[in-house]
């Protein structure tokens, strides 16, 4: 059996509109934000939009010509800004208003005429193909900005419907769709109405592979995360540690001294503290490093390939940085860092690795801290 057109915009219409509800239904469970609710109200206008156009020729022209043009057109507005918000770069409302006001204004009065099939066609699909390529850079920028893989789906479809906007403007141009009567329109009108039911559903798919890329990420990063300094976790560090290759390096870091400032000072001191150590930690490593929060206040710092006066030399980069940053910032007391460090394998346990770093940080203890020591027989001085 072979659809009509007409067929196809009700089935188009039904599909986007349960999956409308179906987006707005995952917002109300709490795990998304706002932008799944108005993806979801996208979706359910645009069904609503695309079933008035589909009672052309049973309902009044107001009903299947304005209200159902005016109606797709927020809905694609609305998916618009979803997705922008989800992007983190929410429009403004004025952003959103104006061109809904402006192409309500255009399909409401411009063309609003029964012979103004064609003109419809041209505008719609020409406005249409505006915003679906505004997505599409969306899509791209979330790909190459947050490393979305699902991203590239979303930029790759919307892009594929800008191009069948732009190829459906053009057919209405030149007199091959868009007739007086729109349902009687050749094959050509009745191939991308196909399409589009396919492309619409793999839409909302890329949608929700993104929402669950995305959520995927920040549960593995809190995970992975220690939550005040925003350095990694023990367990981040044995799946940082596992990914290196060749020799390793480790920089076992710990503050002299910083038990005592938290008993005089508060914890919100030695937070900042804590945090100041990072920020110099990551100042002054190498792009490759791995910054570790361990406990407390001891940190690790993991590099590959590095030699033993190039470790030597970055440990007291580290200690003059912290010492600068703890200057500048109006502590009330002058902290300063122990350091040791061990070198091995990748392939050796990173139990091995630590442990032998802590000696060396012991060593450095007892020679009364505030200096660098090798887990070697010869120390280095600081």
């Amino acid at each position: 059996m072979v659809l009509d057109l007409r067929t196809i915009y009700v089935v188009t219409s039904i599909t986007i509109t349960l999956l409308g509800v179906l987006h707005s239904s995952a917002y109300f469970v709490g795990r998304f934000g706002r932008w799944q609710l108005s993806w979801g109200a996208g979706n359910i206008l645009i069904g609503m939009g695309t079933f008035c156009i589909a009672l052309r020729d049973f309902v009044p022209s107001f009903i299947s010509i304005d209200v159902g043009n005016i109606v797709t057109w927020i809905g694609y507005m609305l998916m618009l800004t979803a997705v922008r918000a989800f992007a983190g770069r929410p429009m403004t409302n004025t952003a959103i208003l104006l061109p809904i006001v402006l192409g309500a204004l255009v399909f409401a009065f411009a063309l609003n005429g029964g012979d103004s099939t064609s003109g419809r066609v041209i505008f719609g699909s020409l406005i249409c193909c505006a915003v679906d390529v505004v997505i599409a850079r969306e899509g791209w920028l979330i790909a190459r900005r947050d490393g979305l893989r699902s991203a590239w789906i979303l930029f790759g479809l919307y892009l594929t419907t800008a191009l069948l906007y732009a190829a459906r403007a053009f057919l209405a141009g030149v007199g091959e769709i868009g007739g007086e009567r729109l349902f009687d329109d050749g094959s050509s009108h009745t191939l991308m109405a196909m399409l589009a039911v396919l492309i619409v559903v793999l839409r909302n798919m890329a949608v929700m592979l993104m929402a669950a890329e995305r959520s995927h990420r920040q549960v593995t990063l809190m995970a992975t995360t220690d939550p005040l300094t925003g350095a990694l976790n023990r367990v981040g560090l044995s799946r940082s540690y596992a990914a290196m290759r060749g020799t390793v390096t480790a920089l076992l870091i710990d503050m002299d001294h910083f038990k005592a400032v938290n008993d005089m000072h508060g914890h919100a001191a030695g937070d900042r503290l804590l945090c100041t150590l990072v920020e110099a930690l990551r100042a002054t490593s190498p792009p490759n490093s791995v910054i570790t929060r361990m406990g407390g206040d001891e940190f690790v710092l993991l590099l590959e390939e590095c030699s033993i006066d190039q470790a030597a030399n970055l440990a007291a980069g580290i200690r003059d940085e912290f010492a600068v940053a703890v200057r500048g910032s109006d502590f009330p007391v002058n902290v300063t860092l122990s350091i040791g460090i061990s070198r091995q394998s990748s392939s050796d346990e990173l139990d091995r690795l630590l442990q032998n770093a802590d000696a060396a940080l012991y060593k450095a203890k007892r020679q009364g801290r505030n200096c660098v020591e090798f887990y070697q027989e010869n120390a280095i001085a600081a």
